[in-house]
């Protein structure tokens, strides 16, 4: 699901996707959920103020839980607000909060970082 969103947002956008990772087996629902939220939210916020031709991402299955990295660098190096217009950082951590993680974002002059895990504990959870 998430590769199709990928391929489709690139496709529309004329924008690229490098994908660093991204796990071999099937994630547990809400941390699918939360990904797919947290990717589609930062996909749209790039599109949509045009902050970056390329997007990086890796989400990792480890003993110790899921991680999920997306960032992006803009090549006109202006900073980039977390909590500008279209880049919902509290919608994000809102989404990984559901599974029981946790996600920060990093901005800088010339991108931005979103950073999500969520414990191996917590992946094993049942929703309530």
């Amino acid at each position: 699901m998430l590769q199709a969103d990928l391929a489709e947002w690139t496709r529309r956008t004329n924008r690229y996707v490098e994908i660093w990772a991204l796990p071999e087996h099937a994630v547990p629902p809400r941390a699918t959920t939360a990904v797919l939220s947290v990717v589609r939210m930062v996909l749209s916020a790039v599109e949509r103020r045009e902050l970056a031709r390329t997007v990086s991402l890796a989400v990792t299955v480890a003993p110790s839980g899921l991680r999920l990295t997306a960032s992006f660098d803009r090549a006109d190096d202006k900073d980039v607000d977390g909590t500008d217009e279209g880049f919902d950082v509290p919608s994000m951590r809102a989404a990984f909060a559901e599974a029981g993680g946790t996600l920060n974002v990093t901005t800088c002059a010339g991108g931005a970082t979103v950073n999500g895990t969520i414990p191996a504990t917590n992946l094993r959870r049942r929703a309530r």
